[in-house]
């Protein structure tokens, strides 16, 4: 059995009571009594009254409400939208600014490895080390976590944010630490070295074009800004530390 819906229902009732009309005027016209034609005419008003609300109920109200919920919908998105732009604008300069921070210390290192002269890391008191890496604004982010895991990239930017973490404490304890031979200095430079770029990598894949789901957001993001900026920063830092080589 064929089951009708509330609106075919009401189209049915309408054609109805439009053909009750029809006739019932038709007659009160065929009889010219005006007493008649004065309750035909009481009857197809409170006709029309009647159907005007079957309409509004039926067809109207649904429709308005329908309008006014994508109404909603689509102020929510844009909202949301305008506010991962500027989560996004304010994770992308931090995770930027910490690898140019971190390469920037790496470097030097690296190059009074490869040259032999060790001597300064034999020194038990080394002088100033630099402060910890500053995550402000990640983990202050990150005590929403309704907000940020929203971000389609959220779970590589927590990567990224890791990769950084552990190089910045081998870093600190690099610098902070005595050496004793040339041969231990070469070998904590090379993982020094190596887990720069691992964390170098990781943001890579923040950035990467490639990626399917944040192809457009990088794109739309400040007309490809934070793109541009990591592109040249990878490019720095390849000169400096060697390719970012993947595996296959």
């Amino acid at each position: 059995m064929v089951k009708l819906s509330d609106r075919s229902i009401a189209t049915i009732v309408l054609l109805v009571i439009a053909a009750f009309v029809v006739i019932v005027a038709g007659l009160s016209i065929l009889s010219n009594n005006p007493v008649l034609v004065s309750i035909v005419g009481v009857i197809v008003g409170a006709t029309f009254l009647l159907i005007g609300n079957i309409v509004n109920v039926t067809w109207l109200d649904p429709l308005k409400r329908k309008q006014d919920r994508e109404e909603r919908q689509r102020e929510w998105e844009r909202e949301l939208s305008y506010k991962n732009a500027n989560l996004r604008r304010a994770l992308y300069s931090e995770i930027i600014n910490l690898a140019s921070n971190v390469g920037g210390r790496i470097a030097p290192i690296k190059d009074m490895c490869a040259s032999g002269e060790t001597d300064s890391f034999k020194n038990p008191d080394r002088g100033k080390v630099a402060a910890p890496l500053s995550f402000r604004v990640y983990e202050s982010l990150k005590t929403d976590p309704l907000a940020f895991y929203q971000l389609e990239e959220a779970s590589n930017i927590d990567f990224a944010y890791n990769r950084l973490r552990t190089v910045d404490n081998v870093l600190q304890e690099f610098e902070k630490s005595s050496i004793d031979s040339e041969k231990e200095a070469k070998t904590k430079c090379a993982a020094l070295i190596g887990l720069h770029k691992i964390s170098l990598l990781a943001i890579d894949e923040v950035f990467n074009y490639d990626k399917h789901y944040n192809k457009h957001i990088l794109q739309d993001l400040d007309d490809g800004l934070f793109a541009k900026k990591w592109g040249a920063l990878k490019k720095v830092q390849e000169s400096v530390f060697g390719p970012l080589d993947r595996d296959p």
